[in-house]
């Protein structure tokens, strides 16, 4: 930034000819280095990384940012390029933060430079605040269509399933997907665990990539020849607009409980936020038996249709029967059989089952597509222990989901049900106690440890958990580090007992402070059971 604004003083210095030849000549380099290395594919870089190469790059790129405005985005995706091997996808997306950062220090230096040049408040300095404004005003909504051009608008050639809620969305695609290629189409998966593009898979860090990411996978999808995506969509996407100008075949609505107000500060803002999904679909289905559903529903343009366990529907489940290793039930006089436990399987189901339909494939055919549906990592996954006692793994981190994967399990368990849990830190505070009461009230035993404690203290974040404890007579026990937590858990399990670790699922990592550790309860399970 301070290397921005001594390249914009020098700027101001020199006259206007000097600068567009400067311009000019770069433009010039830019242009052969992209000729030079079209048919390239990314190698390793030709300098080193050490902070002398990296800092003296930074240097020139900063300079150039002020004295040339973008073209320090320019100069540095040309050196990305030419000198460190990065791919031309890798460089426009680092240069596109480092832009926001440089061009801050060269405003400031065309404003103090040109103070008293221009009339206040069309000008400040050298800076036109008119201008600024009209262009911004276009530019901002274009970014999204500039990510989409790249990549030549591959989601115009998908039909895109799109599903929000709070809890269910990552079961609900996984299994849309594997309807799919039951029926004979292959399909991609955007979402919480892991993207894919037929059956290649690609590491995720975001439920909703950002929309450069995500329209390289559209793009992966249409040259592999699919035709279908279905993808999670988050609130915080939505928000964020990193699904802007992306219309959907179909939008699928699970549930709404209480979640990531640490975020949106109020269920309203958050609500308001999953809503946006139902205004850029065709047709969308919701969960009748969801109070929030008809506020989704509610003046939206798409066609609508509902699914039930309770209320009247389009899609009802009727005679639900629950196992211990799937669940039962007819939809229009036909058994649907679903090989995932707990009654929450049954709207997650009905919702994978209604979502398809939408696509034109008939009920029948899509009831038959579903008995050979897999199960999710991490998704009331059983560990094959070889024990007497069950241990499960889930991703429940909010209340409704806690409460949904403990009552999933006390249905199938003959024994007592040992519940292994904590919170997030950073994160929304207000769940704490209710996740705790929930635990103590539905399970014979309660482990309260650690979960993804980031930048709190472990043991502030058990104390706000204990808080909604205290009025129960379950037993308590705390113990702050996660895998000697689970040591214990095991070390108490009697035949017949499950215990549920809740929390991480498909997680493979802790984040502790601002670090990422490798954590797989999986691991940690076999290594104490031996």
């Amino acid at each position: 930034m301070i290397i921005g604004a001594l390249g914009g003083f020098v700027a101001s210095a020199l006259p206007s000819r000097v600068l567009e030849i400067i311009f000019g000549l770069l433009l010039l380099f830019i242009t052969v280095n992209n000729i030079v290395n079209i048919n390239k594919e990314r190698e390793e870089a030709k300098i080193p990384f050490n902070w002398i190469s990296i800092g003296i790059i930074g240097l020139l790129v900063g300079f150039s940012s002020g004295l040339l405005g973008v073209g320090g985005g320019i100069f540095l995706i040309a050196i990305l390029t030419a000198l460190l091997g990065f791919s031309m996808i890798e460089a426009i997306g680092t240069s596109s933060i480092f832009i926001s950062l440089t061009a801050i220090g060269g405003f400031l230096s065309y404003m103090i430079s040109g103070w008293g040049v221009s009339t206040f408040p069309y000008s400040i300095g050298y800076v036109s605040i008119i201008n600024f404004v009209l262009i911004a005003c276009f530019s901002v909504p274009m970014a999204s269509l500039g990510a989409k051009m790249a990549h030549r608008v591959p989601q115009k050639k998908l039909k895109i399933i799109g599903i929000t809620g709070t809890n269910g969305k990552t079961t609900t695609a996984f299994v849309i997907k594997d309807i799919l290629k039951a029926l004979g189409v292959e399909s991609g998966l955007i979402g919480t665990v892991k993207n894919m593009v037929g059956e290649k898979s690609f590491h995720t860090e975001l439920t909703t990539p950002d929309p450069y990411d995500m329209h390289k996978l559209f793009r992966m999808m249409v040259d592999e020849g699919i035709k279908h995506c279905v993808m999670e969509t988050s609130s915080q996407a939505f928000h964020q607009m990193r699904l802007a100008g992306i219309h959907f075949d179909t939008g699928i609505f699970s549930n709404l409980t209480q979640d990531h107000l640490d975020y949106h500060g109020t269920i309203e803002e958050y609500k308001k936020c999953k809503k946006t999904l139902f205004m850029n679909c065709d047709k969308a289905v919701f969960n009748a038996d969801d109070e929030a559903s008809f506020y989704m529903a509610e003046n939206v343009p798409c066609t609508k249709q509902f699914y039930s366990i309770n209320n009247s529907s389009d899609f009802k489940a009727e005679n639900v029967e629950l196992f211990f290793d799937r669940v039962e039930y007819e939809l229009n006089g036909k058994k649907v059989v679903f090989h995932i436990p707990g009654d929450f399987s049954v709207y997650n189901s009905l919702a994978a089952i209604s979502g398809v339909v939408q696509l034109g494939y008939s009920t029948e055919d899509v009831i038959k597509a579903i008995f050979n549906a897999g199960s999710v990592s991490g998704r009331l996954e059983v560990l094959k222990t070889d024990t007497d006692f069950s241990v499960i793994i889930d991703y429940a981190h909010s209340p409704d989901g806690l409460e949904k994967a403990i009552t999933a399990v006390r249905g199938f368990t003959e024994g007592r049900v040992i519940t292994l849990f904590g919170c997030g830190g950073d994160r929304d505070k207000t769940k704490r106690p209710k996740m705790g009461k929930i635990a103590a009230d539905l399970s014979d035993i309660v482990v309260v440890t650690t979960d993804n404690p980031r930048t709190e203290v472990p043991e502030m974040i058990i104390d706000d958990i204990l808080e909604g404890t205290k009025e129960s007579d379950t037993e308590i026990i705390t113990v702050i580090d996660r895998s000697e937590a689970i040591a214990k858990a095991i070390s108490i399990a009697k035949k017949g007992d499950t215990i549920l670790l809740a929390g991480k699922g498909h997680e493979t990592y802790q984040v502790i402070g601002k670090e990422r550790v490798h954590y797989d309860e999986r691991e940690v399970v076999f290594k104490v059971i031996g």
